[in-house]
Formats: C-alpha cells, sequence, structure tokens
C-alpha cells in the first residue's frame, strides 16, 4: 500500500513539472489554449498529492507538518492552488507569472526528497490547534510573497526587452506589474504578521516567554521589519516603477531562509528531522 501512495506521490511531482512546461510556453507564445493545459495539469497534480498527503494524514493523525518533507509538500500544494486561484480570478491580470512562482513549488519538492519520508507522531507540545493555526498562516503568506518576487522579477524582465524594442505579451503591463506587487506585499505581510503572532503566543504557552533567539526567530523577524519598511516607502515616499521592483526582489531570499533554514540547521526549535543518509 506504502508503494501506492508513494507512485503516486511521484504522479504528482511529474504532473506538476509538466505544469510549469506548458506555463513558459504560454509566457513566450502568449496562447489562451495553454492555460486550459496548465489548469488541468495542475489539478490532476494536486488531487494526486492530496491523496498522497491524506493517507499521511489519516496514517498518524495530524496534518503534514511534521519534518522538512512534509513542509515541502505543503509549499508546493500551496503554491499549486494560489496559481489556479490566481487564474481562475484574473488570468490576464495574472498571465505568465505562473512561470515564475511554479518553480519555487518544484524546487521544494526536489529538495524534501532528500529527506526522510517516515511518519512520525507528533509530541505533547505539537498536539496544539495553535499550532496548525500558525503554520497554517505560514503557508497562506508563502505563496504571496513569491508573487511578489515574481512581479518584481517579471517588471524588470519586461522593462529591459521593452526598452530594446521587444514586445513582451505574455506578461502584465508594467503598471499592472507595480500594483500587484505592492498588493502581494501587503496581503503577503498580513498573513506573516498573523503566523508570528500565534507563534509567539504558543511560545509563550509552552515556555513562559514570547520570544526565542534562534535561527529562525532571527529571520523572520529581519524579514517583517524589512517588508514593513517596503510597505513604509511606498505609502509614505510613493516608490513605484523600477525602483520598487529592485528593493522587492532581494528580500526574498529573507523569506526563503525563514521558511527553510530550520531543515538543515539543527539549533532551533524547528528543527526535527534529518538528512537521507545512505550507506557507503
Amino acid at each position: 500500500m506504502e508503494i501506492i501512495f508513494h507512485n503516486i506521490y511521484l504522479a504528482s511531482f511529474a504532473l506538476y513539472v509538466v505544469a510549469w512546461f506548458f506555463s513558459l510556453l504560454r509566457l513566450l507564445k502568449s496562447k489562451s489554449f495553454y492555460l486550459r493545459i496548465i489548469q488541468l495539469l495542475l489539478l490532476l497534480s494536486l488531487s494526486a498529492e492530496t491523496i498522497y498527503l491524506g493517507w499521511r494524514w489519516i496514517r498518524v493523525n495530524h496534518p503534514p507538518l511534521f519534518g522538512t518533507f512534509e513542509n515541502t509538500l505543503a509549499s508546493a500544494w500551496f503554491l499549486g492552488i494560489f496559481v489556479i486561484i490566481i487564474n481562475i480570478c484574473r488570468n490576464n491580470k495574472f498571465k505568465g507569472l505562473d512561470a515564475f512562482i511554479l518553480p519555487w513549488g518544484i524546487a521544494a519538492l526536489l529538495w524534501g526528497s532528500r529527506f526522510r519520508v517516515t511518519l512520525f507522531p507528533l509530541t505533547i507540545s505539537e498536539l496544539s490547534w495553535w499550532l496548525d493555526i500558525h503554520v497554517l498562516f505560514a503557508w497562506l503568506a508563502y505563496p504571496v510573497f513569491i508573487l511578489s518576487f515574481s512581479c518584481s522579477l517579471a517588471f524588470l524582465i519586461k522593462l529591459y526587452l521593452e526598452n530594446r524594442g521587444y514586445k513582451v505579451e505574455g506578461l502584465p503591463d508594467l503598471d499592472i506589474l507595480d500594483d500587484l506587487n505592492f498588493k502581494a506585499i501587503t496581503y503577503a505581510f498580513v498573513f506573516f504578521s498573523i503566523m508570528l503572532a500565534v507563534g509567539s503566543w504558543y511560545y509563550f504557552i509552552l515556555m513562559g516567554d514570547w520570544y526565542a533567539w534562534e535561527v529562525v526567530g532571527l529571520f523572520s523577524g529581519v524579514a517583517w521589519l524589512v517588508y514593513g519598511l517596503i510597505i513604509h516607502v511606498r505609502l509614505f515616499f510613493g516608490w513605484h516603477g523600477k525602483k520598487f521592483a529592485i528593493i522587492t526582489s532581494f528580500p526574498v531570499l529573507l523569506i526563503f531562509l525563514a521558511y527553510w533554514i530550520w531543515s538543515v540547521f539543527p539549533g532551533t526549535y524547528h528543527s526535527f528531522d534529518f538528512f537521507i543518509i545512505k550507506a557507503l
């Protein structure tokens, strides 16, 4: 039975990669029928992944949030769902951006494959709805941060090409990308703030303190401050266009570290799994 579900997981990964391939074709050729193919492939991929996640959830009676492998599954799932939603809501406004978002899910799944897939029961301290809410808002914020970075990168690429006389039809207009970038940062900042607040409250329940000086908390706090500053300069100093795209393209590194450094750094409360160690 375990082999069957593992093959379902592999099939979901393959469909995810193919969906990204068609998103690249849509970006380059700007054909509308590619969108239907992308949506179908993502639906099939995420359906298969949902079956696999559900199987793991039933086996150990907790959501898929334990260890790097399960968190990379959650990352790819939320990114895929996010792409489907934005394509359904306003596909012309978000056109071409799925080609920038989906690689993050693929990279996460590849990273997770380096870790153990063993099912573990949660400890008593992890059996809490506060922890589930904390993780939920972390994954709600993550794809929106990736959207912001995608808008920044798409803006700079489109601006560069158009300044050299190329016509770029596979991406939204520059003013749309600029507006989307700011809105994405604002929503992500709200989700991220809730995530931090809930995490701080749960840590207080467990440890009697509001903050732990460890690497995940450090990068999360710095990322929160940086994105708060970005919102500030947009609202009060009116930064737009190329300048705004540049300053919003770098902080995603802080988000990446805040979300994933715990999987390799042992000195944190968020670390609880290990690399696969192969025999020589």
